[in-house]
């Protein structure tokens, strides 16, 4: 059983590419790092655990370019920067 399938389809790519349609709310940092370790079992492309503002978020690039961003419920203080210039956030080349 797969829990993402990974079509691809290089007609529609190009104008998808770093398109994030989906954001998925999880538990916490442990159900995230589940995620990138599925990813990176099944070859997926997944930018690792990033610190946002408020949270924990997972994006994971699908063969034609498109972003999934998992958010974790679990979050943090202000003590906690958030990553301000991490690429997989601002849709920019990785």
């Amino acid at each position: 059983m797969h829990l993402v399938d990974w079509p691809h389809n290089s007609s529609h790519a190009q104008g998808s590419e770093r398109f994030d349609p989906i954001t998925l709310d999880i538990e916490d940092r442990r159900a995230l790092a589940a995620w990138a370790a599925h990813c990176d079992r099944e070859g997926g492309r997944n930018s690792g655990e990033i610190v946002t503002a408020l949270a924990y978020m997972l994006v994971i690039e699908d063969p034609d370019g498109r972003r999934i961003r998992l958010y974790t419920r679990e979050t943090h203080g202000p003590e906690i920067a958030g990553e301000k210039d991490n690429s997989w956030m601002s849709g920019k080349e990785v």
